[in-house]
């Protein structure tokens, strides 16, 4: 046994050295190939020059050998045709304050993409250090981009990187910020023509990957790209969220409406396009997560939504990396379904709502549908209460047979403020309870009444700062439009 180990282990030490000395004596003979091509090129003057000249031809040579290698697996697994559209296309990367962003451009780069243009305006902070894919503690102060920058130039300097220190702003900017927008989705300045492409389509975005988190910026941005037919990824909400295995990738209109940001961002587009949110006339795929956000926290909801997990941030911008390049490689993945799933769930419990307004209240099933769309119940229900007893944090069962959606105070009609999912016996409970009287506690009172303000378009959103105010409204003249 120990012979044939040594065996082996000589073996494999003599295959490396001829491994070796084959690309040495390929160096060589280019060099000396450059060096005849040369001679004959350069007159007498121009002799002392040789030397340097053969050296940089070289080093170019080895260094797209170098490429080749580092980008086979990809080539090997994309094809021919996918990989040159991989390595023509230019993405465009929005919002880097998150880590999100510059979590997926290092992967773009290191994957193939030989353009990228990072639009972001954001710095380095002690905080920032445990979700920012490249930056030191020596960086803290620094602007993100620029560390980003610099680190891409390091790790693969054959990508041409654009940097533009602006932040996407939402409607009516200023004219300064109008302009940053327009350099933000302009074609390459220092574009060349590549290979195979039309010339007139050198440098145009291939790609917009929408890493901010304000909803209202998120569908300016992504109503911009419709204006002018890019194709477009967005990203939802990251704050909070523990299960990376809970996220997914499809087209915005199935996007579940547990994720408030990707919620918000839907209606806005909405309403700015005119036309049914179901974002189907626009190429908008979203990365959200089907994991449900607690209400039964504490108060202290502004630092909670404010955490981003490091390797969370690392995962989610791993996934926007690879739906990127399935999309530049048409290479896209069937489907999803969750959202069919939900949507399911959520019919069983409007219907046992609507049976509920007629036995108690009297109330016409059209006027409470009118009243009620089903962006509002997905609000409620999702957003607001996430699929959890109000009371209990029972979750929903897979037949939606265990809660129901009652009415907070019964004086007043059901909208989506005034709605609650309780558990089956605590809904019967509450219907049953003499006018005035409450089945739960003063502190699930107050911890409702917050949810409930929030949700009617009052204070202390649980939705956080994000929310846009026709959102907090219910929604109802939004999906009236």
């Amino acid at each position: 046994a120990a012979r044939l180990l040594v065996t082996a282990v000589a073996a494999v030490a003599a295959a490396l050295c001829a491994l070796v000395r084959a690309r040495r004596q390929r160096r060589h003979a280019r060099c000396e190939q450059a060096s005849q091509q040369a001679a004959k090129a350069l007159d007498g003057s121009a002799r002392h020059l040789l030397p340097k000249l053969i050296w940089e031809e070289s080093h170019a040579a080895e260094a797209q050998e170098l490429l080749r290698e580092q980008l086979s697996r990809g080539h090997a697994f994309l094809g021919d045709e996918g990989h040159e559209s991989l390595c023509s296309a230019f993405v465009v990367i929005v919002g880097l304050d998150s880590g999100v962003g510059g979590h997926a451009a290092h992967m773009l780069a290191r994957g193939g993409v030989r353009a990228l243009r990072l639009v972001g305006s954001s710095t380095v902070t002690r905080a920032s250090l445990a979700t920012d894919a490249v930056a030191v503690a020596k960086d803290v102060g620094r602007q993100s981009g620029a560390v980003l920058l610099e680190s891409l130039r390091r790790t693969v300097p054959d990508v041409m990187v654009e940097l533009l220190d602006a932040e996407w702003q939402e409607e009516n900017p200023a004219s300064s910020d109008r302009e940053d927008q327009i350099a933000a989705l302009a074609p390459l300045r220092s574009a060349t023509p590549v290979p195979g492409e039309h010339p007139g389509e050198s440098g145009r975005v291939r790609l917009v990957l929408d890493c901010l988190s304000d909803p209202a910026a998120k569908a300016s941005l992504l109503a911009a790209c419709a204006l002018l037919g890019l194709r477009a990824i967005t990203v939802g909400q990251v704050d909070g969220r523990a299960d990376l295995t809970r996220w997914h990738t499809g087209a915005l209109a199935d996007a579940l409406p547990s994720d408030p940001s990707l919620h918000s961002t839907r209606a806005l587009l909405n309403k700015r396009t005119r036309a049914l949110a179901d974002a189907r006339s626009l190429d908008v795929l979203a990365v959200y997560s089907s994991e449900m956000l607690p209400h039964t926290h504490p108060d202290s909801l502004g630092s909670w939504r404010a955490a981003v997990r490091g390797p969370l941030a690392a995962g989610v911008g791993q996934i926007v990396a690879l739906a990127a390049i399935a999309a530049v490689t048409a290479r896209q993945p069937p489907p999803q379904l969750p959202a069919k799933v939900a949507r399911v769930v959520l019919r069983r419990l409007t219907t046992r709502l609507i049976a509920r307004e007629r036995r108690l209240y009297g109330t016409d099933a059209k006027q409470l549908v009118k009243m009620l769309p089903d962006e509002t119940l997905e609000l409620v229900c999702l957003t607001g209460w996430g699929m959890r007893c109000a009371i209990t944090a029972e979750p929903l069962d897979s037949r939606a047979c265990n809660v129901e959606l009652v009415r907070r105070d019964k004086k007043l009609p059901a909208s989506a403020g005034n709605l609650l999912l309780l558990a089956a016996h605590l809904a019967h409970a509450h219907d049953e309870a003499p006018e005035g009287t409450r089945i739960w506690t003063e502190a699930d009172d107050k911890r409702i009444a917050r949810i409930c303000a929030a949700l009617g378009g009052r204070r202390h959103s649980p939705l956080g700062p994000h929310a846009h105010p026709k959102v907090r409204s219910g929604l109802t003249d939004v999906v009236s439009d």
